[in-house]
Order: structure tokens, then sequence, then C-alpha cells
């Protein structure tokens, strides 16, 4: 899983999802606050669901304290 997050597909992924969300945390968001994102989460988790690993609707931005 670690040469996975060291991949140019997710770096590339990750800088889009956070720009998707307008470095935002959505678990925040959704709860009416504000906090700036600094990783992108898989909502499903990678290792039951490796075929989601690249999937935008798989993925959110998240604060470091929601995540």
């Amino acid at each position: 899983m670690k040469r996975f997050y060291k991949s140019k597909e997710w770096k590339r992924k990750r800088k889009e999802i956070l720009r998707r969300d307008n470095y935002e945390c959505q678990r925040c968001k959704r709860e009416g606050g504000f906090s700036k994102a600094t990783t992108v989460h898989h909502i499903k988790h990678l290792d039951k669901h490796p075929e989601l690993a690249l999937v935008d609707s798989n993925l959110e931005s998240l604060c470091g304290v929601c995540h």
C-alpha cells in the first residue's frame, strides 16, 4: 500500500481531488464549519476496495482532525 501512495497516479489524483473540493474539508463543510483540507481520504478503505483507489466518488478531502 505504501507504494501506491508514492505513485504518480495517486499524487496526480490527490491534487485533482483537493482542487475539486477547493481545499476544504468535506466533513467539516457537511457540519457547517470550515477547515483547510490537507489529506485525501478513501471513503471505502483501500485495503478492502483496491478497485476504487482512484475513483473520484470514493475520495474526499479532509483536514487533519477529521482524518
